[in-house]
């Protein structure tokens, strides 16, 4: 197809001044975050089932912040859509882990050892998660003490109300 193609018209292809799809996402981040240290090729798999987690979550805390604002404010329409958004990440969530159960356990034990002590019940998303929901376990706080930014968001909603 020729460049004065009308179907082709209006795209833009110049991005050394503005910014592009790539630049608005991060993607240079995001796709350089994938770090295997085994060289076991279902690694990847698994931090990238892993990091998707973690961004739904962040997508969950933004949604039952303005959940727990607006039933405060007895202002109910939007925690209504908020909670059904929760939901249906919830949803998403529960069904992207049919993709990790391609990975066989063998194939799991071939990288676990690079993983050290890390777990995904470290994730202090998760924890704020529970927090917020109402489950309160002060022990699960001390696995974030190492960091004092993410122990005081979790200190913080420990103490306000679910």
């Amino acid at each position: 197809m020729a460049e004065d193609d009308p179907t082709r018209q209006g795209i833009e292809t110049d991005f050394a001044r503005r910014m592009s799809y790539g630049d608005y996402l991060g993607l240079d981040q995001i796709l350089g975050a994938q770090k295997p240290l085994s060289g076991q090729h279902d690694e990847l798999l698994f931090i990238t089932i892993h990091q998707v987690q973690e961004l739904w979550m962040k997508l969950i805390l933004h949604e039952l912040g303005l959940a727990m604002d607006r039933i405060r404010a007895d202002d109910l329409g939007p925690a209504f859509k908020a909670t059904a958004r929760v939901s249906r990440i919830q949803k998403q969530m529960v069904e992207s882990w049919d993709v990790l159960t391609t990975m066989t356990p063998h194939d799991y034990l071939g990288f676990r050892a690079s993983l050290g002590s890390s777990s995904g019940f470290q994730s202090w998303q998760y924890r704020l998660f529970e927090i917020r929901m109402g489950a309160r376990e002060a022990l699960y706080l001390k696995p974030h003490r190492h960091r004092p930014d993410l122990h005081a968001t979790l200190e913080e909603a420990f103490a306000a109300p679910s």
